[in-house]
Formats: structure tokens, sequence, C-alpha cells
């Protein structure tokens, strides 16, 4: 028995007496639970936009620059497995932000309407239950007013008859003591007196009987009362045992399809956002080592050292602008972090997560735990962001830098081969241009001294022809003899000089041109090996960068996945039951004391007149008679000595009755306080309905 006492003093029951602080759970328990469905709905609409930003990257990683042209081995596969990450995480965060919606949020709601519909029928069938007992309480209230009405009316009566009767004995008694002729004789105001005493009392027992037909009525009226305050308590124990299983149930709910739901969605989003980045690392290192590999083979497929020249200068300033791309979605990476962190900063800042203290303990540290969580996934993207911010953005720099001095190194090279080549055939060009011109003007030259040869020889054979009217004779050219020996003159200068240097630069320029050959193809290889070098730099620079990701995301990872096995526990901590005792005894201190067991709680009408009245009269006996007749003889009067037992009797009778009286009371005024609590609550009850209606 004193185990069922301690298990119901635990229980919600024994809050019978406070029902307004059981309303008050059951409206505050709905605000916690709006307030837990709008931080779900804050949290979808933060990683709905989380994901748009990864979708973002995934458009822009779909519009970097020559990945269908000549590019660093490699770069092309790492593209297409970006790709499918970015798509991939995008698509996991914008699936989390719907399930959360569809599948806690939604959900939830709708079990809030049914726990309000099922905690108002509760509170409405309690009040039901109450206004039923005021109604019986009003009727025990009527009642009682009108049996002391008709005891007031019986009094009254009695009263009139006695005074009636006085009046009518003295007046047979002045006509005994003063007989006149005028006044009436004795035996008419006997008949008188006996006539109007007879009507006065037959309006006695008339009233009497009423009196007696309204305390019947009374004390049924408070019987029902009493049985309808029974069945009330037994309603209020049995809709509070009803509202702790539901209040149970909510708790229920909350633990298994909302807060462990949230965490393992959680879980299951860190995981396969964590599982996809390792794989991407993995598959991204097993390209990167290959296209190491395969580097020294680039000229594999060219059919000339000068196509290779112009394959390297393209790939290296393909490759600058590419990889300025990549740094820049890198970049917009870590702004995704960035802008996500201040999002679940603005969950947490903007709304209230804090539980009522109605609520049960187990439940709130619960809620703390996944409140603590979010804090600290702020801080997680923040630290991701920074190390995306402080090593993967700088190495990302550096590769830029290093890949542009590479590439004006190559370009440089390039260059100077292609001036140097280009030097080389336009000085052949010229210099042979310089030695066919000298070699036509000796030629000239030489046809001008077999013609003056065959006109010194026409002169020498023909002495005369000079002596008629010449040039010669004229002395305006000379002979031919002396110009043969000019010409022969002017022409071994020309040989001598002109023609020597001509002949003496294009050989020196075709030697030159031999040798830039000879030398052309080590040129080509020193640019072969510097960018086979550059471009292995940058493999080597793409892998690091690969690795530093991965392990920002690893840490970021471990770390959540660390909170979330803090939240799962404090989740599986929670206990309904334990909740509701804590509650009940916190509450316990502000109880009134349990009302003691109340029999009929009805009060009497005290009239010594009615009682008199009702008193039947003792029966006479001959021994009865003859004790009066000493008792005359020795003592009192038999008149002095039947009103002086009376009045005994009655101071008896009173005693007693008064004695009765006082325990009723007191039993009663216990009932009446318990009654005015319960009212006081229901009242308060009906104020928060309507507030909350």
């Amino acid at each position: 028995m004193d185990r069922v006492d301690s298990s119901a003093a635990c229980s919600l029951e024994s809050m019978s007496s406070r029902l307004d602080l059981v309303e008050k759970k059951t409206v505050e328990a709905v605000q916690s639970c709006k307030t837990i469905i709008t931080n779900m709905r804050e949290l979808a609409s933060a990683e709905e936009k989380h994901a748009k930003t990864h979708q973002k990257i995934y458009e822009a990683l779909q519009y970097i620059p020559y990945m269908n042209a000549n590019i660093v081995r490699g770069l092309k596969n790492w593209h297409t497995k970006l790709l499918e990450n970015a798509n991939e995480t995008a698509a996991m965060k914008r699936q989390f932000a719907i399930s959360l919606v569809a599948n806690v949020a939604s959900p939830f709601q709708d079990y809030l309407s049914l726990y309000r519909i099922q905690t108002r029928q509760v509170f409405f069938e309690m009040r039901s239950s109450y206004e039923a007992l005021v109604s019986k309480k009003n009727q025990v209230a009527a009642a009682r007013d009108k049996y002391v009405k008709a005891c007031k009316v019986a009094e009254a009566a009695i009263r009139n008859r006695n005074t009636m009767k006085e009046k009518l004995e003295n007046e047979i008694a002045i006509k005994i003591a003063t007989p006149t002729n005028s006044s009436p004789p004795v035996n008419v105001l006997e008949t008188k007196k006996s006539e109007v005493l007879e009507g006065l009392k037959q309006k006695i027992k008339s009233n009497l009987d009423e009196s007696i037909a309204a305390k019947d009525a009374y004390v049924a009226s408070d019987g029902e009362c009493i049985f309808e305050r029974k069945r009330h308590q037994r309603l209020v124990v049995e809709m509070l045992r009803k509202l702790e299983v539901i209040e149970s149930q909510r708790e229920e709910f909350i633990q298994n399809q909302v807060l462990f739901r949230v965490a393992s969605m959680y879980q299951d989003m860190t995981m396969s956002i964590a599982g996809c980045n390792k794989e991407h690392s993995e598959i991204a290192q097993e390209i990167f080592k290959t296209a190491l590999d395969e580097i020294a083979h680039f000229t594999d497929g060219l059919k000339s050292p000068e196509a290779s020249l112009t394959f390297a200068n393209e790939q290296m300033s393909n490759d600058a602008d590419a990889l300025a791309k990549f740094s820049d979605i890198f970049g917009q990476l870590k702004g995704a972090y960035e802008a996500h962190s201040k999002r679940l900063q603005q969950v947490i800042g903007n709304l209230s997560w804090g539980m009522s203290s109605m609520e049960g303990q187990s439940m709130a540290l619960a809620w703390e735990k996944i409140s603590t969580c979010i804090q600290v996934f702020v801080h997680i993207h923040d630290d991701y962001a920074n190390a995306l911010s402080a090593t993967i953005m700088s190495q990302w720099k550096d590769l830029k830098t290093t890949q542009g001095l590479a590439k004006k190194h190559v370009a440089a090279m390039i260059q100077d081969i292609h001036l140097k080549r280009q030097g080389v055939r336009n000085n052949e060009k010229e210099a042979g241009q310089r030695y066919n011109q000298a070699k036509r003007d000796l030629e000239s030259k030489q046809t001008q001294i077999s013609s003056v040869e065959r006109e010194a020889v026409e002169e020498a054979k023909s002495p005369d022809k000079d002596k008629g009217v010449t040039l010669v004779s004229l002395g305006w050219k000379d002979p031919a003899k002396v110009r043969l020996v000019k010409l022969k003159k002017a022409c071994q200068d020309f040989e001598e000089t002109d023609m020597a240097t001509a002949s003496k630069q294009y050989s020196f320029a075709k030697q030159a041109s031999e040798n830039f050959h000879a030398a052309y193809n080590t040129l080509v290889a020193s640019v072969h090996g510097d960018f086979i070098n550059a471009q292995a730099q940058v493999v080597t620079s793409l892998t690091k960068i690969v690795m530093s990701w991965q392990t920002a995301g690893s840490v970021m990872a471990a770390s959540q996945m660390q909170m979330l096995h803090d939240v799962f526990e404090s989740i599986e901590a929670m206990d309904p039951k334990r909740d509701m005792q804590t509650f009940v005894a916190m509450q316990s201190v502000n109880l009134p004391p349990k009302p003691k067991t109340l029999g009929i709680p009805v009060e009497f009408y005290k009239s010594e007149l009615i009682e008199l009245e009702l008193k039947p009269p003792p029966v006479e006996t001959p021994e009865t008679k003859e004790d009066e007749l000493a008792v005359q003889k020795h003592e009192l009067s038999a008149t002095h000595q039947f009103e002086f037992g009376i009045v005994i009797f009655f101071i008896v009778a009173l005693v007693l009755l008064r004695l009765g009286l006082a325990q009723i009371n007191h039993e009663w005024g216990h009932a009446q306080s318990a009654l005015q609590a319960q009212q006081a609550s229901i009242e308060y009850l009906d104020t928060i309905l309507k507030q909350f209606d």
C-alpha cells in the first residue's frame, strides 16, 4: 500500500489540486514543440542555401576553359571528378534539407495538432465535470436555503402559538381573578383557547412537515453533491493519468522521431560527404600519379620539334588560365563554408533554443546538447574555411606563381629559339643575296672585258681605222687597249674586295646556319626538360592541394562526428517517466495538503423551539404519578420539575450536538478549502484555454 501511495505521489495525479500548473505545463509544451519545429525549418533553410552554393560551384566548374584543349596531364580527369564531387555534395545537402522538413518538421507539426486536440479534450472533460460539481453545490446551497427558510417559518409559528397561548391563559387567569358580568364566562374562554391553539397547532404541524421535507431534500442534495465530488475526483485522477500518458508519448515522439532522427540525418550526411571526399582524394591522387609518369612522353604523336615547341607554349598558356579558374573555385568553396557558418550562427542567435522550466530535465538537456552541437558546427565550418584560406589557397597562390614563372621562362626560351633561327635564316638569305649580286656584277665586268678584248683585237687588225674622225681621235674615248687594262684592273679589284667579302659573308652565314641547326635539337631538348619539370611541379602541387583538402575535410568530419556522438548519448539518456517524476517533485512544495475524506457536510438549523415541539411527550404511569405527587409534596411543583428536566435534557443534547457539529465543521472546512483550490485552478484553466484558443 505504501509503495502504491509513493508511486502516485510522484505521478501527475498528485497534482489534482494544482490543475493550473498542469495546464501551464501543457501550454508551454506546445510552445516548446513550436520552437523545435521552427528551428528545424530554419536549419533546413540554411542547409538548402548551402546546397545552392555547392550547385553554383558545380556550374562554375563546367565553364573552366581549355578542358578540351592542350592542358597539363591529369587535370582533365581531375576536373571530371571535381564535377562529380560538387554535384554529389550539393545533392546530399539538398536531400538533407528536404528530408528535415518532410520527415521531421512536417510530421512533428501534425503530431503537435494531435497533441493539442488530446490535451484540450482532457481539460474539457475536467472542466465539464467541475461545472457539473459546481451545479450540484449550487443545488445544495439552494436546498439549504429552502430548509433554513422552512425552519424559520416553523419557528415563527411556534413562537406565535406560545405568545397566543400565554395571552389567552392570562385572559382566563384575569377572568378567574376578577369575574365580571360583562366579560365572557371562563368556559367560553377555554373553548376559544382550545380552538385557537388547535388551529395554530395544525399550522405548526404543517410548517414542521415542510421543514422536515426540506431537511430531507437538503440531505439528499448534499449526498448527491458528495457523490458528484467523488466522481469528479475520480475523473480528474483518470484524466491526469491519461494526460501523463500523453505527455510521455510526446516526449517519446520528440526523442525518437525528432531529435534522434535529426542527429541520424546529420550523421548520415557527414559520413556520406566525408566518404565522397575520401574517394575523390584517392582517385585524384591516382590520376596525378599516372600523370607524372606520362609527362615525359608528351611529344608522342608530334611530327616535328617545331610542333613540340608550339605544343609546350600553348599548353603552358592554357594551364595558367585553367589553374587560375580552379583557384577561384576553391575561393568560392571557402566563401561557401564561411557563409554557411554565418547562417548557422544566425539560426542559433535569432531564435530561442531554451526549453521551459516545466519541460523534462533529460529532454531539456538533450535539446541543449543539440543547440551546443550547432554552435560547435559554426566553429567547425569556420575552421574548415580558415584551413582552405590559410593552407589550400596559399598552395594555390604558390602554384600559380611558380607556374607563371615557368610559363614565362619556357616562353622566353621558345621565343629565343625562334629569334635565333629566324636571324640565322635572314642572315643566310641576305648574305646569299649579296653574294649572288656580287657574282652577277663580276660576270658583267668579265663580259665587258671580253667585249673590250675583241675591240682591241679589231683595233690591232685595222691600224687605219682610227685615222678618221672617231671618239678615240677626238680624245673622248680611250683606246681599247687602255680601256682593257683599266677594266681588268677594276675587275681584279672587285674580285679581290667585294666579291671576296660577299663570298666570305655567305660562307659565314651558311656556317652559322649549319651551326644553329646542329644546336637546334639541343635547344629544343632544353625546352622539353624545363617544360616537363614545370608540368611535374604543377602535378605535384595539385597532389598536395588534394591531400591538404582531404585532411581539412577529415578533421571537419571527425569533429562533427564527435559532437554527434555526444548528442546521441544525451538523446538515449532521455527518460519520460523520470522527467514527469522530477516535475511533480519540483512542484510538490507548492501543493496544498490533500483533504481528508469527508462525511455528509450538512449544517442543521438549530432551534430549541422546534426541538421541543418535535420531542414526543412522556408516557404517564400510576407509579410516575405517585412519584410526581411525592415530589410535589417534598420538593418543587410538577410544572417547575418538568421545566427543569427539559432544560437539563436540552443542555446535555446541545453539548453533544455542539461537539458533533464542531467535528463536522472542521471536516467541512477542509473540504471547502480543497474545493475552492480546485475551483481556482479550473477558473485559471478556463482563462488560459480562452487565451490558448
